[in-house]
């Protein structure tokens, strides 16, 4: 635990975090350790992305207790600290957003999706379909569709091409 918590980082040192993460997602912890893991795990949301933080997002899941830290930092300045907080909500069993929330969500992803450093993955698919409405889909073909903004445009077909069943949906294609 103190290794965590003193989160170095070396060569290799975030493959060891993510294997005491995974490790820590089987083991029996109590309360005070529990509250020492939040601490933890917090703080990976704030320092930025790292190698180890999709095992930190699932001992979150195991843990608990982190919601409402969670949806603090989602609405926080910050945008790259808020995307990694709306990452490890989505990865909660019920994360209980508020519309605010989802709203929030959407459009972090979205700035993501418009920069240069974008890359899809797994987890971007999973956050479209945790965060999708039939209005915010039409709302992003809208967008890809008009071109307007040339940069939005962009970043919204990278969304909707993470999700095309629900893409051709929203584009009235499909059931």
């Amino acid at each position: 635990m103190r290794y965590l918590e003193a989160d170095p980082w070396t060569f290799g040192s975030g493959y060891a975090k993510a294997t005491l993460f995974r490790r820590l997602r089987r083991a029996e912890v109590d309360e005070a350790q529990a509250q020492r893991l939040r601490a933890v795990l917090l703080h990976h949301v704030d320092v930025g992305n790292r190698w180890e933080f999709r095992e930190a997002c699932s001992l979150a899941r195991r843990l608990g207790g982190l919601r409402p830290d969670l949806r603090d930092r989602l609405h926080a300045d910050d945008e790259g600290a808020a995307l990694r907080a709306l990452t490890m909500l989505l990865r909660l069993d019920r994360p209980r957003l508020s519309e605010g929330d989802r709203a929030r969500g959407r459009a972090l992803l979205l700035r993501s999706a418009g920069s240069r450093q974008w890359s899809a993955s797994g987890s971007v698919a999973n956050q479209i379909r945790r965060l999708w409405t039939p209005e915010w889909g039409e709302e992003l073909v809208a967008m890809a569709d008009v071109g307007e903004d040339l940069v939005a445009a962009d970043a919204a077909l990278r969304l909707l091409r993470q999700v095309p069943h629900l893409a051709d949906r929203a584009r009235g294609a499909g059931p």
